[in-house]
């Protein structure tokens, strides 16, 4: 990402974690993920319907409109978007909060 806050062009959809937004996996039983580091699998007839129709991929696709702490402080959060299997593993949930960013620790040792 870089710490240039105005030569970053870290948006849209190719910004930090693609889980969901970019991409999908399937597991060895066939069952959807939305990556291969998040947990969450689903069962559907076919990647279309799991696409469109899945409420992990809704959550997931929305995360940046509700960031926690660290990630709701940062002056970063419009321009990353950390590996959410982070999130996830801290919280037990899909959230953007990620206590473990570099760019977060460098802002705490600064502060």
């Amino acid at each position: 990402m870089g710490q240039k806050f105005f030569a970053n062009l870290n948006t849209g959809i190719s910004k930090g974690c693609g889980a969901g937004r970019d991409g999908a996996s399937l597991d060895v039983d066939g069952n959807f993920t939305p990556c291969r580091h998040l947990d969450f699998h689903e069962a559907f007839d076919n990647l279309r319907d799991y696409w469109y129709d899945s409420d992990v991929l809704k959550n997931l696709r929305a995360v940046e409109e509700t960031p926690e702490e660290p990630c709701s402080k940062c002056r970063y959060k419009a321009y990353c978007l950390s590996c959410l299997a982070t999130g996830a593993k801290l919280h037990g949930r899909i959230v953007k909060a990620n206590s473990h960013c570099s760019l977060w620790e460098k802002e705490k040792a600064d502060g």
